[in-house]
């Protein structure tokens, strides 16, 4: 009875020990979760194709990307989580090894948003008489007496990745007027800049007289200037970018700040008026102020 016992008992534990080299083991060799810092938006994964991609704000350093990443249980995956990772030259492989040994290859790609600025940055034009003058969406060009404006090519530069039409390489007709130049973004955004561009005078004129941070340049005669800007605006730090005749000067200087609120006299229109308005005079300069109704 002993000797059957003792056999017995060695086939249940040669049973036991069998079971335990047949468990199976897991396979599983999925990315759970993949996220980065700061990305814009969920992480984009197709499981079918084992890609994952992600979005990044404009301007991030792609080349020192810290992601963190979940795979699945008793898994383990190369590069690891938490570990720098270049991203700049292209999608990466990550490798994910299942519990069981099997491996299946991610593919990961982490890129910087489109730019939306749709900007001129620069524009020139050969011998003009001044240097460019900017408004938010404007630009302002002196040509020395006597050029012909019909055919400039001028040297452009936009906001990064963006495109403008027509180029600068192509002759553009400047003569009659200002022309429209159309600055697309790389996400599809689409801004209208005027360029004017005119002949400079022999006389001791103000060309132009412009405050940067308003869409309108100043209304130039003869002898004044007249400006409209947002009621609110704080005239006492106005600083007007002047371009004069070539060879004159003017005073205060262009780019200086000026305030209007002590340098001028200040002659309020009459309150039943249809537009409501403040006008302002010094040394033949006229500042028109809009006003809220009483």
């Amino acid at each position: 009875m002993k000797h059957v016992m003792y056999y017995l008992f060695i086939v249940v534990i040669g049973f036991v020990i069998s079971c335990k080299k047949n468990e199976t083991k897991s396979s599983g060799k999925e990315i759970v979760s993949f996220k980065i810092e700061n990305q814009i938006g969920d992480s984009k994964k197709d499981s079918a194709a084992a890609t994952i991609a992600i979005v990044m704000p404009t301007g991030t350093d792609l080349s020192k990307i810290k992601p963190t990443i979940v795979v699945s249980d008793k898994a383990n995956i190369s590069p690891v989580s938490d570990v720098e990772t270049n991203f700049a030259n292209g999608a990466v492989e990550y490798t994910v090894t299942a519990e069981n040994g099997s491996t299946r290859k991610w593919s990961v790609s982490v890129v910087n948003a489109k730019r939306s600025d749709a900007d001129i940055l620069g524009f020139a034009i050969l011998n003009q008489s001044f240097p460019t003058t900017y408004t938010t969406d404007s630009v302002y060009i002196l040509m020395p007496t006597g050029s012909l404006l019909t055919a400039l090519m001028p040297t452009i530069t936009t906001s990064p990745d963006a495109t403008i039409s027509p180029l600068g390489s192509v002759a553009t007709d400047f003569s009659k007027g200002a022309v429209n130049y159309t600055v697309t973004a790389a996400d599809g955004t689409v801004k209208i800049w005027k360029v004017k561009v005119r002949l400079a005078s022999r006389n001791a004129n103000i060309i132009s007289f412009i405050i940067p941070s308003l869409k309108d340049t100043g209304k130039v005669t003869a002898s004044s200037v007249a400006v409209t800007v947002p009621y609110g605006t704080d005239l006492s730090k106005i600083v007007p970018t002047i371009v004069v005749s070539p060879g004159s000067k003017v005073s205060p200087e262009s780019g200086t700040s000026v305030d209007f609120l002590k340098e001028v006299l200040p002659i309020p229109l009459h309150q039943k008026i249809q537009q409501c308005q403040k006008q302002f005079i010094l040394s033949g300069l006229i500042l028109i102020f809009p006003c809220l109704r009483p």
